[in-house]
């Protein structure tokens, strides 16, 4: 698929490495099992900072967690908005930091 909008491609790019880091994935159970709880907590209000040492598998969880709110929210209409920071090559910054 060739995608003329740089805005469309950096988004298929952004999606396209969620769905690499999801086919490497294993375990981390309780650590999803909290984050589906904090995300479907509606009283809960403050952010929710993942945090660890350096290829501890941060990024891997959120882009499983990103794909799973879909599945947690399933009676409602749900977006899920997702950037991977440092990965795309050439940002553009016309949109900034989406």
């Amino acid at each position: 698929m060739i995608v003329s909008d740089p805005l469309q491609h950096e988004i298929l790019e952004h999606a396209i490495q969620c769905k690499t880091y999801v086919a490497k994935f294993h375990g981390r159970a309780d650590v999803l099992d909290k984050l589906e709880k904090y995300i479907k907590n509606e009283k809960e209000n403050r952010p929710c900072i993942v945090y660890g040492a350096s290829g501890c598998g941060k990024t891997s969880v959120l882009a499983k967690t990103a794909t799973e709110a879909l599945n947690w929210w399933s009676d409602r209409s749900v977006s899920v908005i997702l950037r991977f920071l440092g990965y795309v090559r050439k940002i553009n910054l016309k949109y900034g930091c989406l």
